[in-house]
């Protein structure tokens, strides 16, 4: 999925088959506050390849897309630049905390 507030896809993609967890268990540790690096360390896993798991696969992605003509191959070093740049805030950036108490919902 593209959760966890990131651009093109770069989110936990390629993190949950590196962490050994399946998308949703990863997805509930996020939701539960916790970072990816929080997740990769409680799993005794390194950070540094947490990263190259999801630069794999974001490149993997991105690479398809050119394939696929949805994006051009100027567009996709951009995106992958930006990925580089950005990757040590992705893996440790805890999601924002949720508002107490009940869900609204508007009719």
């Amino acid at each position: 999925g593209r959760g966890h507030g990131a651009p093109f896809g770069f989110g936990p993609d390629g993190a949950a088959e590196y962490l050994g967890l399946s998308q949703a268990e990863l997805r509930a540790q996020l939701r539960d506050g916790k970072s990816l690096a929080d997740v990769a360390k409680v799993r005794n896993k390194s950070v540094d390849g947490l990263k190259a798991a999801i630069k794999a696969k974001a490149t993997e992605r991105l690479d398809e897309a050119v394939k696929d003509g949805k994006l051009t191959k100027d567009r996709r070093d951009k995106l992958a630049k930006r990925l580089d740049e950005g990757i040590d805030d992705l893996v440790n950036r805890t999601p924002p905390e949720r508002p107490a108490g009940p869900k609204h919902r508007w009719r």
